[in-house]
């Protein structure tokens, strides 16, 4: 089996040397679609990545790049201006997938449906040839731009693909009317290498600072309990500049802005406790599983969240839940914990690190794509 793999995924290397500005691609999906990719390799499926660099005047300067092929990855080149960029990677894809396919019978492709330009040539060699295309669907395009042309372009692709990975039920059940064969992959792990030392007493979150993801509530709940605790902020998001603002102000408000994964990592092993306060009234919520819900109960911290509602009900025995998401509601989990013996948090946050390390690595949850590309329905 081969499996031919398209998204915006770069090698590591390409990655710190390209991204030296303050605005990056999203590290959420580099490292899902890495995790993807290595858990595949691992389990003994020859992989290759052809992937599309992400540009824009923001991310780099550059207006042309030719980056050679490296390990398992094959780049586009880049045009870094609108529509010539996107109708060159489209039709490169398809051509590039036609004669993949014509020439190796054991190729199977699979497709991150949000990089829609790779994603939308690739779908339409594999239907015009009858092979299988497995379609992974993190989030709705919607959500993520009011672009109509790139929305369309990821729901032709969604249509186009005959089979599918999904992160939550409900998606399956918003997109996959005609029942095509489908496996449900909330997200994937690697334990986390970093050692534990001597914690901070710190809550710590880290991600998108848009406001609608619940920041602002958690610090304005934050800062109504007495406690000798910080909150330390990791990330980038509209509400950035309020939060830099009141860190200013507030001396138990660390804002660290944007960082490498590896100190996120390293951070969130040495801190007492871990937060994601995301609005459980927010539409995406059914659609798509945090993926710094996994890297935080991967860690063995004590793990503080919202009852979202896609999070499946195995995990929330390892989960310290906020009663609900306003302000009053987060306040009081985080003064429940406070209030608790630490060491009996520790234990649940262990429990939560095995189950997840055990049931939910790269390398058990990328069997359930090649159990996906042998389903013959």
């Amino acid at each position: 089996m081969k499996v031919c793999y398209y998204s915006s995924l770069v090698s590591e290397r390409l990655y710190k040397k390209l991204y030296t500005k303050k605005e990056k691609p999203g590290m959420q999906a580099q490292t899902f679609n890495r995790l993807i990719v290595e858990g595949l390799i691992k389990n003994n499926i020859f992989v290759k990545c052809f992937s599309v660099i992400p540009t824009s005047k923001e991310l780099f300067d550059l207006n042309y790049l030719n980056e050679k092929s490296e390990h398992f990855f094959k780049y586009y080149k880049v045009f870094n201006f609108p529509i010539i960029k996107d109708v060159y990677i489209l039709l490169k894809s398809y051509f590039q997938t036609l004669y993949n396919l014509i020439i190796d019978k054991e190729i199977v492709c699979v497709i991150d449906v949000l990089c829609s330009t790779s994603g939308l040539g690739a779908s339409i060699a594999c239907k015009h040839l009858k092979k299988d295309c497995i379609g992974i669907v993190t989030d709705l395009p919607e959500f993520l731009t009011s672009n109509k042309l790139y929305i369309n372009m990821v729901y032709k692709t969604i249509k186009n693909c005959n089979k599918y990975i999904f992160l939550t039920q409900p998606m399956n059940n918003l997109l996959n009317k005609n029942n095509k064969p489908y496996q449900i992959v909330e997200g994937l792990c690697i334990e986390n290498e970093f050692k534990t030392n001597n914690r901070e007493k710190v809550f710590m979150y880290a991600g998108s600072l848009d406001k609608v993801n619940g920041i602002s509530t958690l610090i304005e709940a934050f800062l109504q309990v007495d406690t000798n605790f910080q909150l330390h902020i990791y990330g980038s998001g509209d509400y950035e500049e309020q939060i830099n603002k009141i860190s200013k102000e507030k001396t138990n408000i660390k804002f660290f802005g944007l960082v490498d994964r590896d100190i996120i990592l390293e951070k969130i092993k040495n801190v007492y406790f871990l937060i994601n306060p995301r609005s459980t009234t927010n539409e995406m919520v059914k659609y798509s599983f945090p993926s710094k819900n996994m890297e935080y109960l991967a860690s063995g911290t004590p793990f503080l969240c919202t009852k979202l509602p896609c999070i499946p009900s195995d995990y929330l025995e390892y989960i310290n839940l906020f009663e609900n998401d306003d302000v009053e509601g987060i306040k009081k989990g985080l003064e429940k914990v406070l209030n608790v013996d630490y060491s009996t948090l520790v234990n649940k946050a262990e429990k939560g690190k095995e189950f997840i390390i055990k049931n939910k690595n790269n390398i058990s949850q990328t069997k359930k794509i090649i159990n996906l590309i042998g389903d013959k329905r």
